[in-house]
């Protein structure tokens, strides 16, 4: 995910669920495995280029200690006894740096970079060989991916209020004003005058208030409404439109930063257009599969699945107009071309490069590469379906983490550019990281060992179960992956001198996602991230029962205690308490072992030279400031 805008990927990706990414193929240059992770947050950047890289220290954003932006990042969230349990107003002002909220001022596009011109087009390529199938601004589990994400954050824009990817603080957007109550739980936004779609019409309040109250239904209205955030949107008690003024009130009490971005991260549907339709039928609904008003930096002109998706600048969009005139989107035969197609020019911007490409481009003078270690970043992981042998038998999962070296399995698959890591949570995050977790060192004896205690035999060659059938499973990947491809090798091999016959299937990736989104699959491998850094809520969707509100729980996973604990994770409003909630979490799900966290992965990504004003910030990959307004392409 990259050169997106924040503020809309915080409703679907920040608050609801991680990501399943589409490629992921990123990580940062380290020295080995366990310094990946220690580097600046937002270094480094290949020498020569015209970019400058973000200074905060990844630990030092997570740690609300070190950094006023770490202040009013997630994990330094308002307690009921502070001032915020009198009602605060604030509007932003054009001499604020932040309100009494802790909310940054509004902002206009700013100026282009020196020695660029306004107009031109890019390509944008990513490692898949297939787009985004839909563009559906409320998108259904099966959709909500990466290559989503790359096209709709930046049609689907104007929230309420944005996040400032540099600073990690909350930003003014369509609101001007917002008041918070004394009880905390409702949030009255005044929206700013002159929001306009792109076909020229009105932004009104109902627009915002319309897309809400279509995408939390589960009843008749909406049958097939499978929304990956629905769970985050059941948490209003009420969202209402009147006048300028919109009214989001919460269930229960919830910590800040996650109520800002519940309530303030939404972002309109033009009413009358989408009202002709079906909320969630793209046979009967256009607006799904092609857009015509969109209310971001951009709209769509052309959409071909399998060949590109090209975007226009929108001349209505409130901040202003961006510097790039047309963004076109291509997809790539096979996870090299991204970058070879950059470096020969054919394309300007990688959203990833393979890690086995990356010496190259570190000293490819006709290449800007950046790397750096985002406050964000994704997990390399195994998913193991739980409903089917031989994984659902615990002893078998507990095996297989013990079979894995992971230092090895990184150098293999990732060339060492990432940290080992035993939970959802980067050990880089110093407040809610549990370093005292379950752990699985590599030791084939005591994989061997496990089995053998659990009922299982061995021939010499072969592993069988209690019931002496012989152990076989497949791994399921995305053949847009090679890192992916690399580790399913590896576990093939790995395993056979356990007796296991290990079956490999490489997938397209909209059909990896249709196999792992319906639970067809015994192991999956996987890649995700995001989420507010040092706020591990969004992993909820994941792990919690899958009628608790678990949208991206496809491991049959269900334990009441995480359900539990997920649940007072998200209420509650005081912090040393929220800790100790995700830390048992972490012990459990390590314990459980749905999953198995291998190592957190960095970011990369190349660009053409004559792209100017891209800069690593604090999330995820290459972010630019207000929807590449500031991306230019040479004079």
């Amino acid at each position: 995910m990259s050169l997106k805008r924040v503020s809309y990927w915080l409703l679907v990706g920040l608050l609801a669920t991680i990501v399943l990414a589409a490629c992921g193929e990123t990580a940062t240059p380290a020295p080995s495995a366990t310094s990946a992770i220690t580097t600046n947050a937002a270094t480094t950047v290949a020498a020569n280029t015209s970019a400058s890289a973000a200074t905060t220290n990844a630990a030092a954003t997570s740690a609300a200690a070190t950094t006023s932006a770490a202040t009013t990042n997630a994990a330094t969230t308002a307690n009921a006894t502070t001032s915020a349990a009198a009602t605060t107003t604030a509007a932003a002002t054009s001499d604020q740096q932040v309100d009494a909220l802790g909310i940054e001022p509004f902002q206009k596009f700013g100026d282009l970079p020196p020695g660029s011109k306004k107009g031109g087009n890019i390509n944008i390529v990513s490692l898949t060989k297939q787009l985004t199938a839909d563009m559906h601004p409320y998108p259904q589990n099966v959709s909500f991916t990466d290559s989503w994400t790359d096209v709709a954050t930046y049609i689907f824009g104007t929230s309420l209020l944005d996040y400032d990817a540099s600073t990690l603080l909350w930003r003014y957007g369509a609101a001007q004003k917002l008041e918070i109550s004394t009880d905390l739980k409702t949030y009255t936004f005044t929206l700013r005058d002159g929001l306009k779609f792109s076909d020229g019409s009105p932004i009104t309040t109902d627009d915002y208030a319309y897309g809400i109250e279509q995408a939390s239904h589960e009843d008749k209205i909406n049958p097939d409404n499978n929304f990956v955030g629905i769970d985050t949107l059941q948490k209003f008690e009420s969202y209402t439109a009147s006048g300028n003024i919109i009214t989001c009130k919460l269930k229960v009490v919830v910590p800040k930063n996650l109520a800002l971005s519940y309530c303030g991260a939404v972002s309109p549907i033009k009413k009358s257009l989408w009202t002709q339709y079906p909320f969630y039928d793209n046979q009967k609904n256009p607006e799904i599969l092609k857009p015509t008003v969109t209310s971001g930096a951009y709209k769509l002109k052309t959409f071909k699945l399998d060949e590109q998706i090209v975007l226009e600048v929108n001349p209505n969009y409130y901040r202003g107009v961006a510097g790039l005139e047309t963004l076109t989107f291509v997809p790539s035969s096979q996870p090299t071309n991204a970058y070879e197609s950059v470096k020969a020019g054919q394309n300007q911007y990688a959203v990833h490069i393979s890690p086995s490409q990356y010496a190259d481009a570190k000293t490819n003078p006709n290449v800007n590469l950046y790397d750096w270690a985002s406050a964000n970043d994704g997990f390399r992981s195994i998913d193991f379906n739980l409903a089917r042998a031989p994984f659902s038998d615990k002893a078998m999962r507990q095996a297989v983490a013990y079979a894995i070296d992971r230092a090895a399995l990184l150098k293999a698959a990732d060339n060492n550019l990432g940290l080992v890591a035993d939970s959802f949570i980067s050990p880089n995050n110093p407040i809610f990281y549990n370093p005292n977790v379950t752990k699985y060192p590599y030791d084939l004896t005591k994989a061997r060992q496990v089995l053998k205690d659990a009922g299982y035999t061995t021939d010499g060659t072969t592993l069988k179960d209690k019931t002496g059938k012989a152990v076989e499973f497949t791994i399921v990947y995305p053949t847009s992956s090679n890192p992916r491809k690399l580790q399913a090798t590896y576990l093939q091999q790995q395993l056979k001198q356990l007796g296991v016959k290990v079956n490999v299937d490489g997938e397209e990736f909209n059909a990896y996602i249709a196999k792992i989104t319906n639970s067809d699959f015994d192991m999956s491998l996987n890649n995700s991230g995001g989420g507010i850094p040092a706020d591990p809520d969004g992993i909820k969707s994941q792990f919690k029962s899958k009628d608790k509100g678990g949208t991206q729980n496809r491991r049959g996973y269900s334990n009441p205690r995480i359900d539990e604990l997920f649940d007072k994770g998200s209420t509650e409003p005081n912090d040393s308490k929220r800790v100790e909630y995700y830390k048992e979490i972490q012990q459990i799900i390590s314990d459980d072992l749905p999953t198995y966290y291998l190592y957190a992965l960095t970011d990369q990504s190349v660009t053409t030279k004559n792209l100017l004003g891209p800069k690593p910030l604090l999330l995820d990959k290459l972010y630019v400031d207000e929807s590449m307004a500031h991306w230019a392409l040479s004079n």
